[in-house]
């Protein structure tokens, strides 16, 4: 656990792991791509309402220095309060409408530094393991085409589910089906050679700050240093 050059994903649920995570959002979506804008986030954090009711995840690079460990992102937004954004703001088909009671999560602040496949991998993995352990069955994005194709080159069954929407470009809202995305990071995770997987959770909850309170089965990740090179940055989802 934790040798050099293994990449891990974490649950961010500490007050201190999701301000990493807010960080890394800050400098990709604030001043690398210009998607939100800089003013409205005086404190380097990029952070909106959907916060509120979302679990957030991140992924490091081990044995790597703190200006650079920290590789990727996401969000998944919970059911809660208000409907799921993508739900909201898009024209959805009416055969996905029709299914509108249908537990579901959305994938938002998608994160890869370096459009890497590896980091990309696990970011799916972990949203579809943790959509599958709460009984979520299906997962909407809203996302550029580009990134949409991108996901089905790797063979991920993403299916178009509405009218293209007008959001800082065209973005395409699409879902995909818990169990089929299963079995296709499956097959993924065999083209990448990597270990097949085990019972133990694909993420380790990062709960609690402090030296007593690390992040379970985990060393303590370092604390957040801004990425020297920011170079290679994808951002994709709402």
């Amino acid at each position: 656990m934790g040798s050099p050059g293994r990449i891990r994903t974490y649950l961010a649920r500490s007050e201190a792991a999701r301000r990493i995570h807010y960080r890394l959002r800050y400098e990709v979506y604030c001043r690398e791509t210009g998607f939100e804008p800089a003013e409205q986030h005086p404190e380097g954090i990029e952070r909106d309402a959907y916060d509120e009711h979302a679990e957030h995840f991140l992924i490091s690079h081990e044995g790597r220095p703190p200006e650079t460990r920290w590789v990727g992102a996401m969000r998944l937004i919970l059911p809660g309060k208000h409907p799921l954004p993508t739900t909201t703001n898009c024209r959805l088909f009416p055969e996905v409408e029709a299914d509108a009671g249908v537990p579901a999560v959305e994938v938002s602040r998608l994160i890869v530094r370096g459009a890497s496949p590896e980091v990309l991998y696990h970011l799916c993995q972990a949203s579809q393991e943790y959509a599958r352990r709460h009984g979520y069955l299906r997962m909407f994005f809203l996302v550029r085409p580009a990134l949409a194709r991108l996901l089905r080159c790797h063979g991920l069954p993403v299916e178009v589910c509405g009218a293209p929407h007008r959001h800082r470009g065209t973005r395409i809202p699409c879902l995909t089906h818990t169990d089929e995305a299963g079995e296709a990071l499956k097959a993924w995770r065999q083209r990448l050679q990597l270990p097949a997987l085990s019972e133990v959770p694909h993420y380790t909850a990062w709960e609690s700050p402090g030296p007593e309170c690390t992040p379970r089965h985990a060393e303590a990740p370092e604390p957040w240093g801004p990425p020297s090179d920011t170079a290679g940055l994808v951002a994709g989802g709402n």
